[in-house]
């Protein structure tokens, strides 16, 4: 019966039962019983406290791990921030009502574009329908893009 919580309670019936002169045969062997019940209890008790020493450390390892998961659903959500394509785009173009310009509209809005004034490092767009054209200038040199059935996320 080790590291038990009752041993005064065994001690002090093993001293009753070993007393020969006050003690009948009938009362020792209830004694050696209850004796025997409580040792078999008490180990019975070290057991549970153990296992549940081992559910309380499993659950904080579970907590952990909770936590743990928890980060990695924050770090996956900020990573989800990105807007993803094509799913958070709005692609010009795919809808039925959507005006693709003619080639003499494109043109119009290229010349405009085009006698505008830039500095390094900035651009001016313009837009109809399905079309985007776009004029850049980057070490010193300027660039006219047209892009047909474009897409593009709106940042909220």
């Amino acid at each position: 019966m080790s590291n038990t919580q009752y041993p005064k309670i065994v001690e002090f019936l093993r001293n009753a039962i070993n007393r020969k002169d006050g003690v009948d045969s009938e009362l020792a062997f209830e004694l050696a019983k209850l004796i025997d019940e409580t040792s078999r209890l008490a180990s019975e008790n070290d057991m549970l406290r153990a296992e549940n020493e081992a559910v309380y450390t499993a659950l904080q390892f579970y907590k952990a791990l909770q936590a743990d998961r928890g980060l990695v659903e924050e770090i996956t959500q900020n990573d989800s921030e990105y807007p993803k394509f094509p799913d958070d785009f709005y692609v010009y173009g795919e809808d039925v009502g959507t005006h693709s310009p003619s080639d003499e509209e494109i043109q119009e809005m290229i010349n405009e574009l085009y006698d505008v004034e830039l500095e390094d490092g900035q651009f001016v767009e313009q837009s109809i329908g399905d079309t985007l054209i776009i004029k850049t200038k980057y070490d010193g040199v300027e660039e006219i893009i047209v892009a047909q059935g474009y897409a593009s996320f709106i940042v909220p």
